[in-house]
């Protein structure tokens, strides 16, 4: 017969085998993962940021460290055992990393508790700084409208150039036809 503790024991196990599965599938597939120290900041700020996050494809996840290290060992993301030291959230981004660490990086100009400490961009390890660079580059729609602009550019020129010719051209026959009026 088992005793009491050797059961609470036991479902202790369980419970702490399945935080981590469930911190390992929100971090599976994540093109990025950010690492943010989270102090004094109220849950309900919180929850806020997971909302607007969660309209881009990404989330924050509170949880042990100890169950980070044990996920980030089996995900290869141990570039980022480093930054976790006291309370800490995982970020998963799956969907615009300019927007998500714009979000993330207004959210910590607004609560002094809440830093982000660095992340992993696509298998290659980022600081703070490389974050806040990323958060300060337009969306996507507008580098797409950029580089249309640069595109579009030369063509508009040569249709310029041309419709100069077309003019130049014009107002020489317009001449000789006047002139021929005139002298004929």
């Amino acid at each position: 017969m088992m005793s009491a503790e050797t059961t609470k024991a036991r479902l202790g196990q369980k419970v702490r085998a399945g935080l981590v599965r469930d911190l390992k599938g929100a971090l599976q597939g994540a093109d990025t993962v950010v690492v943010a120290r989270i102090a004094k900041t109220p849950s309900r700020d919180l929850n806020r940021l997971r909302i607007n996050l969660k309209e881009i494809q990404a989330n924050l996840v509170l949880t042990k460290n100890s169950f980070s290290r044990l996920v980030f060992k089996d995900l290869g993301l141990s570039a980022l055992e480093e930054h976790l030291q006291g309370t800490c959230g995982l970020s998963p981004i799956r969907g615009d990393v300019v927007r998500a660490a714009r979000l993330l990086s207004d959210f910590a100009k607004d609560h002094e508790g809440f830093t982000l400490a660095g992340g992993v961009y696509r298998g290659k390890k980022i600081s703070s700084q490389e974050l806040a660079v990323l958060a300060r580059l337009p969306s996507r729609e507008v580098l797409l409208s950029q580089v249309f602009a640069g595109m579009k550019a030369p063509m508009s020129g040569l249709v310029g150039v041309l419709k100069g010719v077309e003019r130049k051209l014009v107002g020489i026959l317009h001449a000789i036809t006047v002139s021929k009026g005139k002298g004929g």
